[in-house]
């Protein structure tokens, strides 16, 4: 996620799109402690993996559930 930050636009923005789980943090907890739906890659996943993924996101806008007005366009992200 870090070359997100290194793109040479003025705006950038992201949003993460609805296989993102890691974005998600809620689903991302009930996940790794389900015993009927199992991801094996889920299963190493520890809390500091997954917690506060957007701040990783560096020099853009990330929208969830909220919009950004740029240059007069008025733009609106949800991943759900």
């Amino acid at each position: 996620m870090h070359i997100h930050g290194t793109l040479p636009y003025d705006i950038k923005i992201v949003i993460a799109g609805n296989h993102e789980l890691t974005f998600d943090q809620e689903f991302m907890a009930d996940l790794i402690k389900q015993d009927f739906y199992y991801f094996p890659s889920a299963s190493k996943l520890k809390p500091e993996n997954y917690e506060n993924v957007q701040s990783l996101l560096t020099n853009c806008i990330y929208l969830q559930d909220s919009d950004v007005t740029v240059r007069g366009f008025k733009i609106y992200g949800s991943p759900w």
